[in-house]
């Protein structure tokens, strides 16, 4: 699932509550674009209680990707 939030990832988990709301699959990559230009990209994971931030890592290197 990719999701594109209008929002600055500020929050601990990057999510706001209306981008929760909004993605209704277990797992999505989310482009952060607050006014327009994407910033940051980041994976998630919905858990029992709230998302859970996934590591964007390389294949062969298992090394953590940078973000946008």
């Amino acid at each position: 699932m990719f999701y594109h939030s209008h929002t600055s990832p500020r929050s601990v988990s990057g999510l706001t509550q209306i981008d929760e709301r909004s993605i209704p699959e277990t797992f999505a990559l989310v482009v952060f674009a607050p006014h327009g230009n994407a910033l940051s990209y980041r994976g998630f994971k919905r858990g029992l209680l709230n998302w859970q931030e996934l590591r964007i890592e390389a294949d062969q290197t298992a090394k953590q990707l940078p973000r946008l």
